[in-house]
């Protein structure tokens, strides 16, 4: 029998693609934007993830994917949740003891005050209004559980962070489904060789396929910010597609069209506003990284001053890069004059677009989906063709 004691949050932005009326905000048309939300400016999204597949096990894929796992790592946790809930396809009504509220429920079994105590995964569905059967809901209160998700009702969640970071260091189905198993599942009756068995069916079955990417934000779309994740934390502080301003220079230029996500943060990082901050790219690195906590001594501003730090500072891992495939998520990209954070491929809904990185431009543009390039030859909004560093963070 498993004990855990597990939940989360997660939502999905939706945006959509809108031009410009005499009805939308005078400021918009007032500086030109050429890409705005029709809400003018106010942030739309979920409190609930509603992510779909062929099954239950391709869902459970995307979401861990989505927040950081590799294929391998996910099918070593699927693998898991296949053995836990007695079935191939991940039965998220399984129950120990069916219509009573004893024994092991759900994809994880969870029992006693994992399930039905105050943080237990039956009053996680309570407070969303959902079944506790229901499979988005589990992997939320999953998600939550290892602190890849926004607080519910003010709990935090985190309680079991360690099983997912020790999961993460694996590299192959087996491994992954082992560590899941002893440092997130810790069950009384292990079936190891069931668990890596299907473990290593799923990866084969989805090794070949494009599975999609989730977006994992905040439970009221008030903060954005993933604690120690850079690329989630990028995402959500950024509009998913490029929005281009008229230029401007005052000290609150852009705030009315940034995510209203990112001026919270901007203001909880920053001590001061000035000088456009809200269209700073090197304001928008240093605000990704301070308020996720993973440098809380990154540079506030000046790519000039943050680009001898990351050259200098044992956290992090410096080079250039001449293709896109040594790349991770999560790098970020540095040169004197500009900066932005690479994130991995996904596809803008509100332009159908495809974008592999999140930054800003001064006076020109809030946070939002940027192009990829190396160096800035050839790239309007970069006056030399010098070559950027990658600094990717490493710890210390």
């Amino acid at each position: 029998m498993i004990k855990k004691r597990v939940g989360l949050l997660l939502s999905l932005f939706v945006f959509i693609l809108s031009s410009h009326t005499a009805s939308a905000n005078p400021f918009f048309l007032s500086n030109d934007i050429l890409v705005l939300n029709p809400n003018d400016g106010l942030s739309v999204c979920s409190t609930s993830l509603n992510v779909t597949g062929s099954s239950n096990v391709e869902i459970v894929l995307k979401v861990l994917t989505s927040a950081g796992m590799s294929l391998e790592q996910a099918a070593g946790v699927a693998g898991n949740l296949v053995v836990e809930s007695a079935s191939e396809t991940i039965n998220p009504a399984a129950e120990e003891f069916p219509g009573q509220d004893r024994g092991g429920k759900g994809v994880v079994q969870w029992t006693a005050d994992r399930w039905r105590g105050a943080d237990g995964l039956r009053a996680f569905a309570e407070y969303k209004g959902t079944d506790w059967s229901d499979m988005n809901t589990q992997m939320e209160f999953i998600l939550w559980e290892v602190g890849k998700g926004a607080a519910w009702n003010g709990k935090p969640g985190g309680a079991e962070r360690r099983g997912w970071q020790a999961t993460i260091q694996e590299t192959t189905p087996s491994a992954a489904a082992e560590t899941w198993m002893l440092t997130y599942e810790r069950p009384g009756t292990p079936h190891l060789d069931r668990r890596i068995a299907a473990a290593n069916r799923i990866y084969q079955q989805f090794s070949s396929q494009q599975l999609g990417e989730v977006t994992i934000g905040t439970d009221n779309c008030g903060g954005g910010v993933v604690a120690g994740n850079i690329t989630s934390t990028a995402k959500n502080l950024a509009w998913p597609h490029k929005v281009s301003i008229k230029r401007g220079t005052s000290d609150r230029y852009g705030e009315d069209v940034a995510k209203p996500e990112y001026v919270k943060a901007v203001e909880e990082v920053h001590s001061s506003i000035n000088q456009a901050m809200f269209t700073d790219c090197g304001v928008f690195v240093s605000t990704v990284m301070r308020s996720s906590g993973v440098d809380p001594e990154y540079p506030l501003r000046g790519t000039s001053t943050q680009l001898p730090y990351v050259l200098s500072s044992s956290k992090y891992k410096t080079f250039t890069a001449q293709s896109e495939s040594e790349l991770q998520p999560g790098d970020i990209m540095i040169r004197d004059g500009h900066t932005y954070i690479y994130v991995g491929s996904y596809t803008a809904p509100e332009d159908n677009k495809e974008y592999k990185a999140v930054g800003a431009s001064w006076y020109t543009r809030p946070p939002s989906g940027h192009d990829l390039y190396l160096s800035g030859e050839g790239n309007g909004d970069i006056s030399t063709s010098s070559a950027f560093t990658v600094a990717r963070y490493i710890g210390g």
